[in-house]
């Protein structure tokens, strides 16, 4: 008698067993969907973010046109063997890299606009770093300074020979530009314009920002064919 409640107990039990697995995965499933609905979300997001960035700095992107891309011609400019009174007013982009490159065709750019011209300020510091720097003087002659603003060209043709005004129609560069604002992505979007038509006619280059200090060579460092 005793062992009858214990069958039924085994029997009344055995039917909801098989539909256990059953029941777990089906709740596996649904979390499942459910963190493969956030990643989905989380990446269209990112999407998003990254097209609207696009958006936001393409409408500066002009093709350079490399031919026309010409500058004023900095005051301290001597290279060209004509006389002041007869010498262009204007240089194009592709002399002042002639000018300034090395016998293997390298140059040193960096960028600069009115925030950092000013007297006694962060562009005086550069070139004042390559004179006074371990075997850095004779790298000054290959720096080109790309100005983003008309007082910026203004200033650096005061002290530098191979300065260019890069001209950027509807848009100002003058002022500092915050990290990953609108303006600093154009901003950088044309700087990359930029060099990618110094590697298109042939030259090599090291870019480097106008708060970077040179005190030392690094050329000796370098791959000769990097």
């Amino acid at each position: 008698p005793g062992l009858k409640p214990l069958q039924e107990h085994m029997n009344s039990s055995s039917p909801s067993s098989p539909s256990s697995p059953s029941k777990f995965l089906d709740l596996g499933s649904a979390i499942g969907q459910k963190e493969v609905k956030k990643v989905l979300v989380l990446f269209l997001g990112l999407a998003a973010s990254c097209l609207l960035l696009y958006k936001i700095a393409h409408p500066v992107r002009q093709e350079l046109d490399l031919n026309n891309l010409t500058s004023p011609r900095p005051l301290l400019d001597n290279t060209s063997s004509s006389s002041p009174q007869t010498r262009s007013k204007s240089i194009s982009f592709r002399e002042v890299l002639e000018n300034a490159s090395t016998e293997n065709r390298t140059v040193i750019i960096t960028t600069l606009n009115q925030a950092w011209a000013k007297p006694n300020s962060l562009f005086d510091l550069f070139l004042e770093s390559f004179r006074i720097g371990k075997g850095t003087q004779k790298l000054l002659q290959h720096v080109v300074v790309v100005c983003l603003d008309p007082k910026a060209f203004v200033r650096c043709s005061q002290l530098h020979p191979h300065c260019f005004y890069l001209e950027t129609s509807g848009t100002d560069f003058s002022s500092e530009k915050r990290f990953a604002t609108p303006d600093y992505l154009k901003m950088m979007w044309r700087r990359i314009e930029l060099l990618t038509q110094v590697l298109e006619m042939g030259y090599n280059f090291i870019f480097t920002d106008a708060d970077i200090m040179w005190l030392r060579d690094p050329f000796p460092r370098l791959y000769p064919d990097g």
